[in-house]
C-alpha cells in the first residue's frame, strides 16, 4: 500500500471514529459525498483548494464559503485534512476507503440493489431488514433499474456480492447446454 494510501486509509479511519463518538456517521458520510458532487461540478473550486501558492488559511475560507452552512463540522475538518495532504485528487479513493472504515468501526453498509423493475416499498423493507440482519449494523440502499438483469436483483454491499437474476440463470443455462456434453 502506497504511503498516500495509508494517509486516506488513516484519515477516514479517524473520521469514521469520530463520527461514530458523535453519532454522526451517516450525516458525515453523506457530507463528504456531497462535496465530492460539489468537486465534480466546480473545477475551479478544486483548482482553488489545491493551488499551493495561496496560503492554508485562504484555501480553507474558500472551502468554508462553498460548503452549506449544514456541514458536520467533522466533515469540514476531514476536508481540510484531504486539502493539507494535496489528496482531493483521489476523492473516489477515499470515499472508498470511508466506507470501508464505516463497515468496519460502525458497522454501517452502502449498499445498491439493482433490479429489472422499481421494487414495492414492502419489498425494499424486506431488503433493508435481512441485510441489517446478514451483516448486525445499519445499511442503506441506493437503488438502480436494468431491465437486462430480466428479473430477480443483484444486491453489493462493499465487496459482497448476492446475485440471483433471470439473466445469470439464463446464462447458467446456456453455458451448461453450449459447453456440456
Amino acid at each position: 500500500m502506497s504511503k498516500n494510501a495509508r494517509n486516506l486509509k488513516e484519515i477516514a479511519e479517524a473520521c469514521i471514529k469520530t463520527a461514530v463518538s458523535e453519532n454522526a456517521v451517516l450525516r458525515i458520510i453523506d457530507n463528504l459525498h456531497l462535496f465530492d458532487e460539489i468537486l465534480k461540478t466546480k473545477p475551479d473550486l478544486i483548482r482553488s483548494l489545491q493551488d499551493t501558492l495561496l496560503p492554508i488559511d485562504q484555501r480553507l475560507a474558500t472551502l468554508n464559503q462553498a460548503l452549506s452552512s449544514d456541514f458536520h463540522p467533522f466533515s469540514t475538518n476531514t476536508i481540510a485534512l484531504l486539502i493539507q495532504n494535496k489528496s482531493l485528487s483521489e476523492m473516489d479513493s477515499f470515499l472508498q476507503q470511508l466506507e470501508s472504515a464505516a463497515r468496519e468501526h460502525a458497522l454501517h453498509y452502502e449498499c445498491t440493489v439493482v433490479t429489472a423493475i422499481k421494487p414495492d416499498q414492502s419489498t425494499l423493507t424486506k431488503i433493508q431488514n435481512a441485510l441489517e440482519k446478514k451483516f448486525q449494523g445499519t445499511v442503506r440502499l441506493t437503488f438502480a433499474i436494468d431491465p437486462s438483469i430480466i428479473g430477480g436483483m443483484v444486491v453489493k454491499c462493499g465487496d459482497w456480492e448476492y446475485k440471483s437474476t433471470i439473466q445469470s440463470k439464463l446464462m447458467q443455462l446456456h453455458n451448461h447446454l453450449v459447453f456440456s456434453e
